[in-house]
């Protein structure tokens, strides 16, 4: 679970201006802490955006918790979407999930890891390139738009109004083993993994605001803004809004 905090209070938002992303992420853990109904609230300062990871006693559920930008719960809200709109998704993610998880591609410790919703995402642009589910930009064509932070964070969730999309029989099984298939011969040297437009995008033309798709010229944070998505990994997989 994703969490948001909207703080309203003035004065304590000038204050976090002074204290910044990292030391306000741990003055709000240090109060959640102090919290009954949660246990374990650890800040995660160095991420790009900060976050408390903590667990809900009465339900045991694990949130991460932000306080800077709702662009954590949105991006939840459209996963959620997704798992509802097929339902081989959320099958074919836990499977995933847990092979990833024994395999160690997913996790923490020594070595090199993917987190999770990094693997989620993997899914979702998988699914979208077998016309199981929309492109972000297609969800977003017949709604008015919700702005957070410069980014268009809305999109239609009445099946009924989406255009339909192709028929695809494939069970769970099949798109396990087509999955894997499809990232073996996927150009991650070269290419950019972008759920917005449901297509693969250059590194090369992300990085130099050249060649881009009328959706992502206009972005906040591509065209010819100064500010870039970073390309030089060799995973690079674009948030669903930003």
């Amino acid at each position: 679970v994703d969490l948001g905090l909207n703080v309203k209070d003035k004065s304590f938002n000038v204050k976090a201006g002074r204290w910044g992303a990292r030391n306000k992420t741990i003055k709000v853990s240090d109060i959640l802490r102090r919290k009954e109904m949660f246990s374990g609230a650890v800040p995660i300062v160095n991420a790009r955006i900060p976050i408390i990871r903590l667990k809900e006693k009465s339900t045991g559920i694990m949130c991460d918790f932000n306080v800077f930008s709702r662009m954590g719960v949105k991006n939840t809200e459209f996963v959620a979407f997704c798992l509802e709109f097929d339902p081989r998704c959320l099958p074919l993610i836990s499977i995933l999930k847990y092979f990833s998880s024994m395999q160690k591609i997913t996790g923490s410790g020594r070595g090199d890891h993917i987190n999770s919703y990094t693997l989620v995402l993997l899914v979702i642009f998988f699914l979208q390139s077998k016309n199981i589910l929309h492109s972000v930009k297609t969800l977003q064509k017949m709604v008015e738009e919700d702005v957070v932070e410069g980014w268009n964070v809305a999109f239609c969730r009445d099946k009924h109004l989406l255009p339909k999309l192709d028929s695809n029989s494939s069970t769970v099984l099949d798109l396990l083993s087509e999955f894997f298939e499809f990232y073996q011969d996927f150009p991650f040297d070269s290419h950019v993994i972008c759920p917005l437009m449901g297509q693969s995008v250059t590194k090369y033309n992300m990085k130099h605001g050249v060649f881009l798709p009328a959706r992502l010229k206009t972005a906040p944070s591509f065209g010819r803004k100064k500010q870039k998505l970073k390309v030089n990994k060799m995973l690079v997989v674009q948030d669903p809004f930003e």
